[in-house]
């Protein structure tokens, strides 16, 4: 029986799907030393593969958790961070709720004498590491240029720096965080989706 192309591809894909549990079985026997290394928080684990070394390390930023507090979160905590070391990816963020008010839209509407549905809409800027809020002098809000203020300033520390606002459509919020310790402000952004009842934000 002569066999086609495409019967060809289809021998070779059954094979390359029975051959890959088999390989990365093997794998993780060959290495287990390692990754039981890795997994227990070991400070450098070392793979060597056909005479190359592969050397692991965790991140340079250790994060600590700290106790924990009513709600079971964990604030974490870094090392003091220089000015002009970057700072993790995930230092600070933006975060937003939004609710619709069906009884105040007639208001909303007179208020902006435009004929559409309404949202209440919250933005904060948040982080998970403890005292990171501490660092920022103010928020610089880039709205959708649509609105009478597109660019808005918040210094409520206390608040998170709380923006309230209303939307009558998505877009892309920018938000520019400026610290105390830094010349050049932390450009963060957030797609404003909006709920008619959405979740609740700290």
């Amino acid at each position: 029986m002569n066999m086609t192309p495409n019967m060809i591809a289809e021998l070779i894909s059954a094979i390359a799907r029975l051959l890959w549990p088999l390989l990365i079985a093997g794998v993780v026997l060959f290495f287990q030393k390692q990754i039981r290394a890795l997994l227990s928080g070991s400070s450098e684990v070392a793979f060597k593969v056909f005479g190359s070394e592969l050397i692991v390390k965790p991140s340079s930023v250790q994060r600590a958790i700290e106790a924990k507090d009513g709600e079971g979160n964990s604030p974490l905590t870094l090392p003091p961070i220089q000015s002009d070391e970057p700072l993790p990816a995930d230092y600070l963020f933006v975060n937003h709720t939004s609710f619709l008010r069906p009884e105040k839209q007639s208001e909303f509407r007179q208020q902006t004498g435009r004929p559409y549905t309404y949202y209440d809409v919250r933005v904060i800027v948040d982080s998970y590491y403890a005292g990171a809020l501490d660092r920022v002098d103010y928020v610089e809000y880039l709205l959708h240029q649509s609105y009478p203020q597109p660019i808005q300033i918040r210094k409520n520390r206390a608040e998170k720096f709380l923006l309230k606002e209303l939307a009558d459509g998505e877009y892309v919020l920018l938000a520019k965080v400026y610290l105390k310790d830094r010349k050049s402000p932390l450009i963060l952004q957030r797609y404003m989706t909006l709920w008619e009842s959405g979740p609740q934000i700290p």
